[in-house]
């Protein structure tokens, strides 16, 4: 049986997800800083936002829209305008992001 995305097991920090976290960390990083030399305007999209943060053990890991909100205001300096798009298509894991998105400063968070 296939679970529904906002169900807890889906939300458990795997060793997968944490090297994909990793990964986009490193990517991340890497291309921000690359196109900064080049534009004022960077764009972020992440097309499957999911729920914001992990589990594991009781102890909470961020999902991929928090990485990237932290890496954004840690370099916002470098940039005039830079905006990220979280999407999620499930509207339980939007509301559960929502809190984590707004102390970041995101303005809407909604699904369909």
């Amino acid at each position: 049986m296939v679970l529904p995305d906002d169900h807890p097991e889906k939300w458990m920090y795997s060793e997968h997800t944490k090297v994909k976290h990793e990964i986009l960390q490193k990517y991340l990083k890497g291309w921000v800083f690359h196109l900064g030399r080049f534009h004022d305007r960077i764009c972020f999209y992440d097309c499957f936002a999911g729920r914001g943060e992990y589990e594991n053990n009781g102890d909470r890991n961020p999902g991929s829209p928090i990485l990237a909100l932290r890496l954004f205001k840690e370099i916002e300096k470098n940039f005039k305008n830079a905006t990220l798009i979280f999407i999620e298509k499930n509207l339980n894991n939007c509301q559960n992001a929502c809190p984590h998105h707004q102390s970041n400063r995101l303005v809407a968070c909604s699904a369909n």
